[in-house]
């Protein structure tokens, strides 16, 4: 009986270690998820990156051969003498020019923003490799809790039919009743037939 308690108590923790590593698998599973669209959001921030960066260094470069040719060259896009334009172009390039670099200095905050979240994301996942594995193993000894029950039950049950068959046999001797009478009648004719069967032998 003892054996049929504590099983029972393993069963009752396999559903639970069970139905724990079901949600941490899940919890894992969402945490992978979230990583893979953190990294592909970080993919997509560093080409913008690129691209930023690219047209900084394209507005850097013009602003330079532009203050190179000075307000009697050409402008090197549509060839027309710069004269009187020359600040208002030179003021324009370095506006230009600064809003690459905010935009990049944009995009680097960015892309370190989702790298704190990959990280963060990463160790949930580790922590949620930690917590299925704790689980697994939970549920291996709560399964194996189970099949111990399942042999104490078998046990129990063949207790209860030898018993049950025990106080079957008793029951038939239970109504065999000692008779003196007939005794003392049996152990006379044993008497009068003993030397009969003695001649005989």
């Amino acid at each position: 009986k003892k054996d049929l308690d504590v099983s029972r108590q393993a069963s009752s923790k396999l559903r639970g270690a069970t139905k724990a590593e079901r949600a941490t698998r899940a919890t894992e599973r969402k945490a992978r998820a979230a990583l893979s669209k953190q990294q592909k959001a970080r993919g997509q921030a560093q080409n913008q990156l690129g691209r930023v960066e690219s047209q900084a260094t394209k507005a850097k470069k013009a602003l330079a051969d532009v203050r190179k040719l000075g307000s009697k060259g050409k402008c090197p896009t549509c060839y027309r003498h710069l004269g009187g334009s020359f600040e208002e172009i030179v003021a324009h390039l370095e506006a230009e020019g600064d809003h690459y670099v905010a935009a990049c200095g944009a995009a680097r905050k960015k892309i370190a923003d989702i790298d704190a979240e990959i990280r963060a994301v990463s160790r949930r996942i580790e922590e949620a490799v930690r917590q299925v594995s704790t689980a697994v193993s939970a549920a291996k000894q709560a399964g194996q809790a189970k099949e111990r029950l399942a042999a104490a039950r078998e046990r129990h049950a063949r207790t209860l039919k030898a018993l049950h068959d025990k106080r079957g046999r008793l029951r038939v001797l239970a109504k065999v009743r000692y008779d003196e009478g007939r005794h003392r009648a049996l152990d006379e004719q044993y008497e009068k037939l003993s030397p009969i069967h003695d001649r005989v032998e």
